[in-house]
Formats: structure tokens, C-alpha cells, sequence
């Protein structure tokens, strides 16, 4: 028995490397659920704390527009200072406001929704009928292939981001805008195009940040969270995206690769 037991020792690996070939996968995969489990506490948190805020924000929207009708009805004259200072209150509030809608929408991408087949040009339909879209503005649409499984909320977060980016960041009264897929094999690619001004390549990086804007806000009124969603909903889903190079000025251009099936499971 003993001598048994010292021969089925003696086949052990007793080398550090070979031990560790088996301990170090098993780490990593601890690391990274414990990486996902931080996350998504996280994106919980963010969640929970801009749906209150936003009960805040909203009165501080209306504030402005109360005192001046208070001063009115109590005979007082709004001088030129005091009716830009009450502009003022209300238009950082409301942009107060849209920063947490957007990161109410980024704490909820993977969330919150099914996976389900959906339809790109009705997902479009319903984010061209919530848009305002500029006179001579021309938005170009041609789904070869029109079904992919995705969250239902994600997809129009995704066309929505897109297409509104390259509106508010257009430098001339006419714009075109062109989106259009195609199946590659298992992939759905999703191909947009603008003639806007473009984003310069030493930019393409930093423009995916979180509530990053290339342009003063007092220029470009936006959050800066828009390619900041579509940076995290393509990562989410297994994706990736890859700048169309174009000359400087000629507009901005990328291609986003999707699975067509889903593996993911929203919580």
C-alpha cells in the first residue's frame, strides 16, 4: 500500500510553474467575476443615484422661471443682468439634468431589458420619430440586413447616440448623414457616415470617455456621454468598432462589428 501511494507521489508535479499553470486560470477567472460583480454594483449605484437626483433637478429647472414670475407679479422690473443670470440658473440646470438622464442610460445598457430579435429599421423608426432632426439635414438608411438578437433598449441607445452625435456636432446648415448594414458571416456590420468636421486621430480615443466633449459646451450643448454609450454597448455585446479614415473636414466615419446571436444575459 505504502509503496503504491509512493509511486502514485512520485508522479506528481511538484515544479512551482506547473502548479501555478492550473492556479493562475482559476484566479483570473475569480479576478474577473469579481470585476463584473464590481461593476454592475456599481452601475446600480450610478442608476439609483441619478433617478433621485433627478427629482432635485427637475425643481431647479422650473426655479428660475418661478422667480421671475414672482418679481413680475409683485411689480418688480427684471432688469437686463437679472433676466441673464435667471437664463443662466436655467440652462446649467436643464444641462444638469440631461448629464443624468444620459448616465441613467449608461447605468442601464445590459439591463433592465430582454434579449430579443429586433428589427434595426424599426429600432431607427422609433429614434428618428423621438429625434428632432434639422431642416436639410438628410438621413440616408439601408439595412441589408435588418435582425440581430440585442437588448431592446440598447439598440435604439446605440442609433440614438449615433445619430444625434453627428447632428450636434455638424458645423454646416446642411448635413448628411448615411447608415447602412450588412451580414458578414456571424457578424452584423453597421456602417455610419457624416460630412460634418470630423474628429482629428489624435482625438478617436479620448472622444469615448465619459462626459467628454471636443468643443466648449457653451458651443456644442450636449452631455458628452453620446459615443461614450456606444463605446460601452458594443463592449458589452462582444463588439468592436473601427474608424473609417477620411481627409481632415471630410466627416467622421466608423464601422461597428455586432454578434448577430447573443450570448449575453441581461440582468
Amino acid at each position: 500500500m505504502s509503496s503504491n501511494r509512493a509511486n502514485i507521489e512520485d508522479e506528481l508535479p511538484t515544479d512551482g510553474p506547473a502548479q501555478l499553470s492550473v492556479v493562475r486560470p482559476v484566479e483570473a477567472a475569480v479576478e474577473q467575476s469579481e470585476a463584473a460583480q464590481a461593476a454592475a454594483e456599481f452601475d446600480e449605484f450610478i442608476y439609483v443615484l441619478s433617478h433621485d437626483l433627478r427629482a432635485s433637478i427637475r425643481t431647479l429647472v422650473e426655479v428660475p422661471q418661478w422667480i421671475g414670475e414672482d418679481l413680475v407679479a409683485e411689480g418688480h422690473a427684471i432688469s437686463e443682468t437679472m433676466n441673464e443670470n435667471l437664463s443662466m440658473m436655467e440652462v446649467h440646470a436643464h444641462r444638469l439634468d440631461q448629464m443624468l438622464i444620459d448616465l441613467l442610460a449608461h447605468s442601464r445598457i445590459g439591463r433592465m431589458q430582454k434579449i430579443q430579435n429586433i428589427s434595426i429599421s424599426r429600432a431607427m423608426k422609433s429614434v428618428m420619430d423621438g429625434m428632432s432632426v434639422p431642416d436639410g439635414f438628410e438621413v440616408v438608411q439601408n439595412f441589408g440586413h435588418d435582425q440581430i438578437q440585442i437588448g431592446a433598449t440598447d439598440i435604439v441607445t446605440l442609433l440614438s447616440a449615433i445619430l444625434s452625435n453627428a447632428i450636434k456636432h455638424h458645423d454646416k446648415e446642411t448635413g448628411h448623414f448615411a447608415i447602412t448594414t450588412e451580414r458578414e458571416a456571424d457578424e452584423l456590420i453597421l456602417r455610419v457616415q457624416d460630412n460634418g468636421p470630423g474628429i482629428p486621430v489624435k482625438y478617436r480615443d479620448r472622444v469615448f470617455e465619459v462626459m467628454t466633449t471636443l468643443r466648449p459646451r457653451d458651443e456644442v450643448e450636449g452631455s458628452g456621454m453620446g459615443l461614450a454609450l456606444v463605446k460601452k454597448i458594443v463592449s458589452f455585446y462582444g463588439g468592436r468598432l473601427d474608424w473609417v479614415d477620411t481627409e481632415t473636414g471630410a466627416g467622421t466615419g466608423f464601422v461597428i462589428h455586432l454578434p448577430l446571436v447573443s450570448t449575453r444575459v441581461v440582468s
